[in-house]
């Protein structure tokens, strides 16, 4: 099986690389396209904040080149605030505003949050309720649109939510 190796970074808006890799003066709405122009992904933190407008997307799809993929994360407001429970109008919404990215559009990536011991020492060992919520999720998921799952908790990295996650082919 042959595999292919994206580089990329988890943003490209970082008004700190100017000088390091933008050029000095550089504005925001060139730095996109100076970032497309030497790698082909990266990892989109805006839509984690708000849902964007299919005219920003399309923007997107403008400023890289035919091979590029980016990933964009889902809202917070599906993976933190709704912890993925009657968020089914949203993912919706969601994925209609990503549509004009077309082909560009890499696999999405579903950020969840970390669970400290002290909040709930159960669920921070064993994950089982983020695993349930996240299996009712994915019965929900559409096919053919790609996710990644990101979880902050390493003790939930094991047989119980790789299975699941395999199964799904998430």
């Amino acid at each position: 099986m042959a595999v292919q190796l994206r580089v990329g970074t988890s943003s490209w808006s970082s008004a700190d690389w100017k000088g390091v890799f933008y050029p000095e003066g550089a504005r925001p709405d060139s730095f996109l396209g100076h970032y497309a122009g030497r790698y082909d992904t990266v990892e989109c933190d805006a839509t984690f904040y708000r849902i964007p407008s299919p005219a920003m997307v399309r923007n997107w799809h403008a400023r890289t080149p035919d091979d590029f993929l980016l990933s964009a994360k889902l809202p917070r407001e599906i993976t933190h605030d709704r912890g993925m429970v009657d968020c089914g109008d949203l993912v919706s919404e969601f994925l209609a505003a990503m549509k004009p990215l077309e082909g560009k559009q890499g696999p999405l990536v579903a950020q969840f949050p970390y669970v400290a011991k002290g909040r709930d020492a159960a669920e921070y060992e064993t994950g089982n309720d983020f695993r349930e919520r996240l299996d009712r999720f994915l019965d929900q998921w559409p096919a053919g649109v790609r996710l990644v799952v990101e979880v902050r908790n390493a003790k939930w990295i094991g047989p119980p939510l790789l299975d699941l996650l395999r199964e799904r082919q998430v």
